[in-house]
């Protein structure tokens, strides 16, 4: 692996293998791959181990062959509970298809079956998404994964959407979504650990808490994004491309982004805030050696006056209200 010299000091603590449709890959072509990648770098005594699987794709022989071959956790692109909400999110699969999905998730034993689902799309109302979390609860998944809906420029639903084809998206439905699903999940034992993301206790995405924590990461493939030793290295998206520096023996890297202390900082403070508990005071001076209440002054404190921002034991985190508006925060701070 060309990777692998630059990345020798590391012990890798978490696989996860996604960022597209891992699912369409026949579990015989995914087995080489695999020990390819437990040969090259240096593990965890027991890692995390994560592969995403679409319902449409899924089948228990596959899920199980995964199992088998160490990966513990699946997570499983549901989206929605309602063919409805399926329909509009373009989605190939219904809600059987889904439900089956983790059914067959349960039968062949993973350790931990995670869901994603999107919210807040054209059309749904308070009672849809009240149905959808009460089919989801039944299923009983160890994480959930909840997405507010965001229309991308150029996108056929933003589109359709810009052409008057799909309903108007009210914000203040969807606040009232956020607030229901966030009530509704909290008072079923799941804990909200990021702002997205749900989980039983002892179940929380490993892998995903690297990120929020500014932790050192390796990405593989096409157009991934590795952060190692202060660099943000990128891939070419261009996968012609990709294939032709791998050939050669090349790095396929595109651009690298090396942050200097005050933009790593900046940075570790924004994605800390994403998650529940914030992050630390007395923890961010002892690592980059600024204090974040001196450093942003009239800033953190006018976030704090606006009821956005929470400063207490220590710890500075979002409020419910600061959840809702966290781009703006992170604009504020980054």
């Amino acid at each position: 692996m060309l990777r692998s010299a630059q990345v020798s000091s590391l012990c890798f603590q978490t696989l996860y293998v996604g960022g597209g449709t891992p699912s369409l890959l026949a579990s015989h072509a995914l087995r080489p791959l695999l020990e390819t990648l437990r040969s090259v770098f240096h593990w965890h005594e027991r890692p995390e181990a994560t592969i995403e699987v679409n319902p449409d794709s899924a089948s228990l022989e596959w899920m199980g062959a995964c199992r088998d071959m160490g990966i513990n956790r699946i997570s499983i692109g549901v989206q929605s509970l309602s063919d409805a909400g399926l329909h509009v999110l373009g989605r190939v699969h219904d809600t059987v298809q889904a439900l089956n999905a983790c059914e067959m998730a349960r039968t062949v034993g993973f350790d931990a079956v995670s869901v994603d689902i999107i919210y807040g799309w054209p059309g749904q109302t308070l009672k849809e998404l009240r149905q959808e979390l009460n089919i989801l609860l039944a299923l009983a998944p160890d994480h959930v994964s909840c997405y507010q809906l965001t229309l991308e420029p150029g996108t056929p639903m933003e589109r359709m959407y810009r052409d008057g084809l799909l309903p108007v998206i009210e914000e203040d439905i969807v606040l009232q979504l956020t607030d229901y699903m966030e009530d509704f999940l909290m008072s079923r034992g799941y804990n909200l650990y990021e702002i997205s993301n749900f989980a039983r206790p002892g179940f929380e995405c490993r892998h995903n808490l690297n990120y929020w924590s500014n932790g050192e990461y390796l990405g593989l493939g096409c157009a991934a994004v590795s952060f190692i030793k202060g660099e943000r290295i990128s891939n070419t998206a261009d996968f012609t491309q990709y294939l032709n520096s791998i050939a050669d023996g090349l790095l396929p890297v595109a651009e690298v982004e090396c942050l200097n202390e005050e933009a790593h900082f900046r940075e570790t403070m924004m994605l800390g805030l994403r998650r529940a508990n914030g992050i630390s005071i007395s923890g961010m001076e002892t690592k980059f050696h600024i204090n974040p209440l001196r450093y942003y002054g009239d800033t953190l404190y006018s976030l704090m006056d606006m009821g956005l921002v929470t400063f207490k034991n220590d710890r500075l985190f979002l409020s419910r209200t600061g959840r809702r508006l966290a781009n703006q925060v992170f604009m504020r701070l980054i």
